[in-house]
């Protein structure tokens, strides 16, 4: 997998094929993961109506659109290749591995929250030096992150001089954008939105 630094163009053409969800949900990235046999575990995810399971295979899907949408925004047709079914298939096990709970008195560990999840997922890209296909994942699931109900009278203008109410969660999204641009851990976006929010 050839990584690259996105510019600016590029970022803008992922924002595009973010918002056209049935361009890559045509691959089934899930059925790379049974390919050896393994099996599929589910993990538990908390959300605001409560809990559901996430199977392995939802994250390969959530990997793999993500990398399919980073190429198809740069013109490549031949995304399901099996060099990136085995790409995303690493990396769902890897995050599998990390949010699994192998003790039985460890259930309230396996809970995590969509953010939680994608964050982890993120982290897992960023080893694996898949700078560009993290960010994609940061622009493909900004939208799906809950937004904070909190209201603060800050307003922005944007680069589009569009203004806009301040929005905690854009900022982190805006500042793990920058970090990862330059191929850097985006860990600390949390705690560069928490120091600018504060």
């Amino acid at each position: 997998m050839a990584i690259s630094k996105i510019t600016f163009e590029e970022d803008e053409a992922i924002k595009r094929m973010a918002t056209t969800q049935e361009a890559p949900s045509r691959y089934k990235w899930d059925e790379s993961l049974n390919e050896d046999g393994s099996v599929d575990n589910s993990l538990r995810l908390r959300a605001n109506d409560g809990e559901s399971d996430i199977a392995l295979g939802d994250i390969a899907n959530t990997v793999g659109n993500a990398l399919a949408k980073l190429m198809m925004s740069k013109g490549e047709e031949d995304v399901f290749t099996p060099q990136n079914r085995d790409f995303v298939a690493k990396v769902a096990r890897t995050v599998g591995e990390r949010f699994q709970v192998n003790e039985p008195g460890q259930a309230e560990s396996s809970r995590l929250s969509e953010t939680d999840l994608y964050r982890g997922i993120e982290r897992v890209l960023i080893e694996n030096n898949a700078h560009d296909v993290a960010r994609s994942l940061v622009i493909d699931t900004a939208r799906n992150v809950a937004q904070s109900n909190e209201k603060i009278s800050v307003r922005l203008i944007r680069r589009n001089k569009q203004v806009v109410s301040w929005n905690e969660n854009k900022i982190e999204i805006a500042i793990r954008k920058a970090f990862l641009s330059q191929q850097k851990d985006s860990a600390l976006a949390v705690l560069v939105t928490q120091s600018v929010t504060g």
